[in-house]
C-alpha cells in the first residue's frame, strides 16, 4: 500500500479551508448582503443590520458587539434564516470572526485491490 500526501489545493479547497459567510439585513435572507471570507471587526460599516445569515463553508464566531465584544456564537456550515429567535441573541451581528480549520489530503493507493482512495481530516485549530 503507498500513501502520498498531496499538498497542493485548487481553488475551491482554498475557498473551504479560509470559510466563506454571507450576512443579510434582514431575516429569512432578505435586504442587502455583505459576504467575507475573514474577520470583519465591525459590520456596521457594511450593513446597518444583520439578522440571518449562510455559512458556505467554514467555520465562524460571531459577536452581537464590535471588535468582537459581547455574547458570541458558533456557527458552522448552514442556514440560519433567523438566528435571533434559534439563539435568544438580544442584538444582531456586530463583527465575525473566521476559525482557522488545518486540512489534511492523504492518497492511498493498493495495487492489489486496483482502486483509489481520498481520506479526508478537518482539524479545527
Amino acid at each position: 500500500m503507498h500513501s502520498i500526501h498531496l499538498s497542493v489545493l485548487s481553488s475551491q479547497q482554498k475557498t473551504a479551508v479560509m470559510g466563506k459567510i454571507i450576512f443579510y439585513e434582514d431575516r429569512n435572507f432578505q435586504g442587502r448582503h455583505y459576504e467575507t471570507s475573514s474577520d470583519c471587526p465591525d459590520m456596521t460599516s457594511y450593513l446597518s443590520r444583520c439578522h440571518s445569515c449562510r455559512v458556505e463553508s467554514g467555520c465562524f464566531m460571531v459577536y452581537d458587539r464590535p471588535n468582537f465584544m459581547g455574547n458570541q456564537y458558533f456557527m458552522r456550515r448552514g442556514e440560519y434564516a433567523d438566528y435571533m429567535s434559534m439563539m435568544g441573541m438580544s442584538d444582531c451581528i456586530r463583527s465575525c470572526r473566521m476559525i482557522p480549520m488545518a486540512w489534511s489530503w492523504t492518497l492511498v493507493s493498493d495495487s492489489r485491490i486496483k482502486f483509489q482512495t481520498v481520506l479526508f481530516e478537518s482539524i479545527t485549530i
